[in-house]
């Protein structure tokens, strides 16, 4: 692999992803939306003048939209990860149509503009897509809005990802369970409520223990690799048995 672009770098996940693959001194994108964060991300990387930060704000397509390839830092693009998404804290069961697209430009629709613009470099060379998805994409766990939101994204890797194999492009992704990691939405309801953070663990994790988002890199790493073709349009659950359901 050569350059990965990661979304939602400067939290959770997608920090994780961004520390452990600068220590392997592949060249990253690192995209957010607070230019101040991805700064301080940078200087904390090794091999910092191997990497660029682009500031965009996910739930504005016309940012996106206003990308242009052909600016040096994506030459030699290979691997997108997207590790952007969340609830956004809206809980509401009656979503209306604006609240609903605010969620699905954040966990969907925004990984299918950058999947798109890209897809000309992409192309040329054996590349990997991975999508950061949630167990929530099958079980109703989380709120209305972001099961749904979850749900398509499960149903795009699956169908996209067989299309795209025939170009050599790999879409795959994982499901996690409940994690923490850097200023994520559980690391967030630690530091806000311990005695809601604990039940979860007791009632929701058969290990009870609360995994971190190391635990995941793993297999990110691995869905990177050049020998995982037959992975094509599967997302794999990652959740330490939180899940009950037998399909996905």
């Amino acid at each position: 692999m050569n350059k990965i672009l990661i979304t939602g770098a400067t939290k959770g996940l997608g920090r994780e992803t961004a520390v452990w693959f600068a220590k392997k001194k592949i060249k990253l994108i690192l995209v957010g939306r607070n230019e101040d964060d991805l700064k301080k991300l940078l200087n904390k990387l090794q091999y910092k003048k191997n990497h660029s930060i682009l500031c965009l704000d996910l739930q504005k397509p016309e940012q996106i939209n206003k990308i242009n390839i052909k600016q040096k830092m994506f030459a030699g693009l290979d691997r997108i990860i997207h590790c952007a998404g969340g609830g956004l804290g809206i809980k509401s069961p009656f979503l209306n149509y604006d609240d609903f697209l605010t969620l699905l430009n954040l966990n969907f629709l925004s990984a299918v503009e950058i999947n798109n613009k890209f897809m000309p470099i992409l192309k040329k060379k054996e590349s990997r897509i991975i999508h950061i998805g949630s167990i929530a994409s099958f079980e109703a766990v989380g709120s209305v809005g972001y099961n749904c939101a979850k749900s398509i994204l499960l149903a795009y890797v699956r169908s996209v990802g067989r299309l795209m194999i025939k170009n050599k492009i790999t879409v795959t992704g994982i499901l996690p369970g409940g994690f923490i990691g850097y200023k994520n939405a559980m690391w967030r309801l630690k530091k806000r409520n311990l005695t809601a953070y604990n039940k979860f663990i007791k009632s929701r994790l058969p290990s009870q223990k609360m995994y971190n988002s190391k635990d995941l890199i793993p297999m990110i790493d691995m869905m990177c690799s050049s020998n995982i073709s037959m992975l094509s349009s599967n997302m794999v659950v990652m959740d330490g048995g939180e899940g009950k359901s037998y399909f996905h």
